[in-house]
Order: C-alpha cells, then sequence, then structure tokens
C-alpha cells in the first residue's frame, strides 16, 4: 500500500506543471479541468513593497521580469568607425549559497562607448537591474554580486543595438540540498509525508513542524507569531509550506484592546496582520520563500464562513508583498465555485479529495496538494 501511495505521489509531481495555473500570485489561478487565463480575478497578487532586495552594490530598480528591462532600449552611443558593439557576459556556472559572485561584460569588437542593462532575476524572487556602460576605450566592467538563496539565478543584458544574453548561477548550500518547512495544523500532515516523498531526489531536506489543534487566533493556546520566529531561527528554511485555519474563527484583540469577534471585515484585518507578520518571519529577509495554502471551503456551513474570512484575510496578507510568497490556492483547487465538494476533475480523472470530517483533506487530496507545491518550486527555479 505504501509503495502505491509513493509511485502515485510521483505521478502527481511529474503531472504538476499542470497544477502550476492553480499558484496565486505567478500564473492565473484555474479550477481543475480549466486552462489558466491572464484575465481570471484570481491572477496576480503583486503590491509595492515587500521584501525585495538588490543585488548590486548601487542602488537597483524593481521590475516585473528581467528579460523585459534588459531589453529595453539603451542609449546608442556612437560606435568607432561604425563598427557594432558585441559583448560577452560572463558568470561562474556554480555558487555557494552566501558568495558573491563575479560578473564580467566585455566588449569583444572593440567599438567602445556601450550602454548596457545587468538584471539578476533571483528564484522566487523580484529581479533587480541596473544600468550602465563601459565607457570609450574600457574593454570590460567587472561587478559582484551576491546569491543569498538556493536555486538557478538568471543574470540577462541587453543593449539598445538588441544584443541579449543570458546566463544561469546554479547556487546551492554545500551538499546541494535545499531546507524546506512544512508546517501549520493538522491540514499539513499528510501534506508535509508527500512532500518529502515527491522531494526526495530533489535533495530537498523537509522539516515538519504540525501543531495540531492550534490557529492564527487561538493566541490563549499557541502564537504563531512567536513561534513563526521561532522557526525560522531554528530551521533557516529555504522554502516555508504553510497550512492552517481549520481551528480558527476565535475572537482578536484590536488596538484598542477591544475583542473583535469573526467573521466581519475588522476581524479579518486583525487576522490578516498576524499572517504577515508570520510571512515576514518565513521570508527571512528575502532568504526564503513561502507557499501557503488557502483552506478548501468545509461542508458545515459554520466552518464554511469561517473558512471564507481566513481566506480574505490570506489574500489581503499576502498583497503586501510584491514577491517571495505565493498563495497556493487550495480553495479553487478542492472547492471549484466556491462550494464544498467532495470529489473533483483533476487530470482527467474523479477523485475523491475530502476526509470524510468534510473539513481536510483525503490522502489523495493531500498528494494534490504537494504536487501543487512542487510544481510552484520547479517553476520558481527552486528545483531542476
Amino acid at each position: 500500500m505504501r509503495r502505491r501511495r509513493t509511485l502515485l505521489v510521483a505521478a502527481l509531481a511529474a503531472l504538476a506543471i499542470g497544477a502550476g495555473s492553480l499558484v496565486a500570485g505567478r500564473l492565473a489561478s484555474a479550477t481543475p479541468g480549466q486552462s489558466a487565463s491572464a484575465g481570471h480575478p484570481a491572477a496576480a497578487l503583486a503590491a509595492p513593497g515587500g521584501q525585495g532586495r538588490s543585488v548590486f552594490a548601487s542602488t537597483a530598480s524593481r521590475v516585473s521580469t528581467a528579460a523585459r528591462a534588459a531589453s529595453a532600449p539603451a542609449a546608442r552611443p556612437a560606435a568607432r568607425h561604425g563598427a557594432r558593439p558585441r559583448l560577452a557576459l560572463r558568470a561562474p556556472g556554480r555558487a555557494r549559497v552566501a558568495a558573491r559572485i563575479k560578473v564580467s561584460v566585455t566588449d569583444t569588437s572593440g567599438a567602445g562607448g556601450v550602454a548596457y542593462h545587468l538584471c539578476v532575476d533571483p528564484p522566487a524572487a523580484a529581479s533587480s537591474c541596473r544600468r550602465t556602460a563601459l565607457m570609450p576605450g574600457q574593454r570590460t566592467a567587472t561587478t559582484r554580486i551576491g546569491v543569498d538563496s538556493p536555486g538557478r539565478w538568471l543574470l540577462v543584458l541587453g543593449t539598445g543595438y538588441g544584443e541579449r544574453l543570458e546566463r544561469t548561477v546554479d547556487v546551492q548550500h554545500p551538499g546541494g540540498h535545499i531546507r524546506l518547512l512544512a508546517t501549520g495544523d493538522s491540514e499539513i500532515q499528510e501534506v508535509d509525508t508527500d512532500l518529502a516523498t515527491g522531494l526526495a531526489a530533489d535533495r530537498v531536506r523537509v522539516t515538519s513542524d504540525a501543531r495540531v489543534g492550534t490557529g492564527i487566533s487561538k493566541v490563549a493556546l499557541f502564537d504563531w507569531v512567536h513561534y513563526a520566529a521561532h522557526q525560522v531561527a531554528a530551521v533557516h528554511p529555504d522554502v516555508t509550506v504553510m497550512f492552517i485555519g481549520a481551528n480558527d474563527g476565535f475572537a482578536l484583540k484590536d488596538a484598542s484592546g477591544k475583542w473583535v469577534q469573526c467573521c466581519g471585515a475588522a476581524w479579518v484585518a486583525l487576522f490578516a496582520r498576524r499572517t504577515e507578520l508570520m510571512m515576514s518571519s518565513y521570508l527571512r529577509g528575502g532568504r526564503g520563500r513561502v507557499y501557503w495554502f488557502t483552506l478548501p471551503i468545509a461542508r458545515d456551513a459554520g466552518h464554511a464562513e469561517v473558512f471564507r474570512a481566513v481566506n480574505r484575510a490570506y489574500l489581503m496578507a499576502a498583497a503586501h508583498f510584491s514577491s517571495g510568497v505565493e498563495l497556493i490556492r487550495a480553495d479553487q483547487i478542492f472547492t471549484p465555485g466556491g462550494r464544498y465538494t467532495q470529489t473533483i476533475l483533476y487530470h482527467g480523472h474523479s477523485v475523491d479529495v475530502r476526509a470524510p470530517d468534510g473539513i481536510h483533506l483525503s490522502p489523495a487530496g493531500a498528494q494534490i496538494a504537494a504536487a501543487a507545491v512542487i510544481a510552484a518550486m520547479r517553476h520558481d527555479r527552486l528545483l531542476p
């Protein structure tokens, strides 16, 4: 039985590119059986601010993608003797996390006076770009770039002359592993095991930390805001996968000390603030990546109301980060149209995805959830 389960996890991971359309913040979300559409209302959650950081010594500007910035027209200097500049971009193919790699741009034509954009696109984070130039008579320019998280970093160089060069740097911890923290309440259970199984070949070390019966709003029992900081200090996760909320719906105190009951706008805002603080901890100043599950709507009407409020809070919290946080839209994957359903159509097959309690996922549902995370990690260049 365990072997069949392992094979199913591997098969789902192989099919997981299709599940990538169900991740908010990068591709438009789609319900099972639908294709992603750029106009879908649950598309990207990017917003100003967040955890972006420049990898250059000088000030860098935030762009949506390195490719767009690198292909933007640069000033066209007068080239000597009508020669068309030809540049070479050199960088190491591999580097260790926290290294400062040497990147050089060389004018191989001798034309001189070449302006260009150099963009650094880290895995699962916002790109940083700067515009600079080789001065007349200058053959090579060199810069140092800090690579502070594992994965495939993309360097893109572009000029107004139409040149576009790319180099990839494979950044790894010693031993080549990635540290993944799978945490939350009882909903993360089984998903964490499936992640460990599906990612074993990719040298991902999964630390499981399920705190059963806890909730972000159950502060008297367990304070997740403080515990998130503790987890980060202990594990230093490159990736955090969070699945929590089944036990929430408790009153929260506002700034005046007044208790606010679930599930109106004021409660959602307070819950979102606590979630935002947790997300910020897991981001580790831009060195971490967060995949956060929304809640599939419960069968019971009372739980369903709370789950919808929690999901609104998750959307609100994630919108504060321009990069680094993505919502895995379990509500859309497992409850398309916002209605409870026991089965879904997944890659052409009807799958029973809910546990008998009408709240948790079934073993098959947990495998689909894990496959969505794996797909997101591959898309974000955290995995080969």
